[in-house]
């Protein structure tokens, strides 16, 4: 047995070293781009070496992912884009503390609406927030690999993080900025965001990707008072998406977003999720 006084240790600064290498690994690895698993049916929409469409909706909020969930087809299925697993070594809770869900709940899945690139829509519909480190990367392999026209971006903000005179639990909020011109002339009566509000992650790294690189964007934000979807914000989220996109070339998603039904099922299921939220916190 190894005498605890005269045995060898590691003294501190190679410990230190050994811990800034580790981090300097981690820095780096969030460069790393993500990975698209495409289907066949992308074929007809590729020119230049890219996916070519009209309109771009990227959806990253709890609300749009549920109205999103009824409107959409599998079989309008394109592909999905995966987060590449960087930190295999890591222990799995630092791995959860960091990285969010895994596998396909950590996907953003792309649908197609439309024939051919004059023609198609791209729905891209984020599982889980990619985080804040690594979502520049993300929005970088985002137009390496799909060139659109324009972009709309549905987020959220929450109610804690928002500045304004508005009361965000009296009532679902909804607010749009503009990149490039867009929305300039377009007449859907959504104010402002107010200024002083931090837009961050996905929504912050395509909007400013878009206001570079001349795309024009709009980003449709909501004052979520609630972490999970509940159904007056669904409702409230499917107005004002309607009232966005029929100025734009997704009049066909708008259209669905208008039948009572596809958004009384959201919102039963928004429903659904908070009293299997409520449910779960019984127990913690």
């Amino acid at each position: 047995m190894e005498d605890p006084i005269t045995g060898h240790h590691p003294s501190r600064s190679i410990v230190d070293e050994e811990e800034e290498l580790q981090a300097q690994e981690y820095a780096e690895s969030y460069g790393t781009p993500p990975v698209f698993e495409w289907s066949g049916r992308r074929e007809g929409l590729i020119a230049d070496g890219k996916v070519q469409v009209r309109l771009l909706v990227l959806t990253t909020s709890t609300s749009a992912r549920s109205l999103m969930t009824q409107c959409l087809k599998p079989e309008q299925g394109i592909g999905q884009i995966v987060q590449p697993e960087i930190l295999q070594d890591a222990p799995i809770a630092l791995r959860a503390m960091i990285e969010g869900p895994t596998g396909k709940d950590s996907a953003c899945e792309l649908y197609i609406i439309g024939d051919g690139a004059s023609e198609a829509l791209l729905v891209a519909v984020c599982r889980a927030a990619v985080t804040p480190e690594r979502s520049g990367a993300w929005a970088n392999g985002l137009f390496a690999e799909i060139n659109p026209e324009q972009v709309i971006c549905v987020s959220s903000l929450p109610a804690r993080q928002f500045v304004g005179q508005e009361d965000p639990t009296q009532e679902p909020l909804h607010f749009v900025l503009h990149m490039n011109g867009r929305g300039a002339d377009q007449k859907h009566g959504i104010p402002l965001l107010p200024t002083g509000n931090l837009v961050s992650g996905q929504p912050a790294a395509v909007m400013s990707y878009c206001q570079v690189h001349g795309i024009p964007a709009t980003l449709l934000v909501s004052v979520d008072a609630s972490p999970l979807p509940d159904s007056i914000a669904v409702k409230s989220l499917a107005q004002n998406m309607v009232a966005l996109l029929e100025g734009t070339e997704a009049k066909e998603l708008a259209a669905m977003l208008k039948q009572p039904k596809l958004v009384s099922e959201a919102c039963r299921q928004a429903r659904q999720a908070m009293r299997l939220s409520d449910r779960a916190g019984l127990y913690m």
